[in-house]
């Protein structure tokens, strides 16, 4: 009896398509976030929506910097990137008003720049995660490294050898 191959589970498969699913759903919050920002900007008069903007600003900084002390304490490297994402997506979320003040810039099209540029890089870190991990999957099938283990050479001795003997 032949068990097929692709009925069984890699575990590093799965770890990596476990990290997809987050990444994506970060990914889709985010964007609902720009969305969001969208239609109150359109909605709301500008006093009112700066100090509303201010305040979850706020918010968001917040959150990011529990998930930094999350991976701080987890010394987990992938939950301190999805903190700078957050914290990068809190610092355009900071700076709306500054551009549209100092430079000018329409805050719908700024957002919609900002969304665009997020959805971009989500779609590249999706990328390299699902590629490193199939790298990872082909690097476990192959027993190469088993069989090139350099064992460290066995040192001889010197022994001296008599004439008479």
């Amino acid at each position: 009896m032949k068990k097929n191959k692709s009925n069984e589970k890699n575990p590093i498969m799965e770890s990596t398509k476990k990290q997809i699913l987050k990444d994506g759903i970060i990914a889709i919050l985010i964007l609902f976030c720009f969305v969001g920002i969208f239609v109150v900007f359109s909605m709301l008069q500008d006093s009112i929506f700066s100090r509303t903007w201010q305040i979850i600003t706020m918010a968001i900084l917040f959150v990011s910097i529990i998930i930094f002390e999350i991976a701080y304490k987890k010394d987990n490297g992938i939950i301190a990137i999805n903190g700078i994402e957050i914290l990068v997506f809190a610092c355009i979320a900071l700076t709306l008003e500054y551009i549209k003040t100092r430079f000018g810039i329409d805050v719908k099209l700024f957002i919609i720049i900002a969304g665009c540029v997020f959805t971009v890089y989500y779609l590249l870190k999706v990328f390299i995660v699902y590629t490193s991990g199939r790298k990872k999957v082909l690097n476990s099938l192959s027993d190469i490294a088993e069989i090139v283990k350099e064992d460290e050479p066995k040192k001889k001795e010197a022994k001296k050898h008599y004439k008479g003997e």
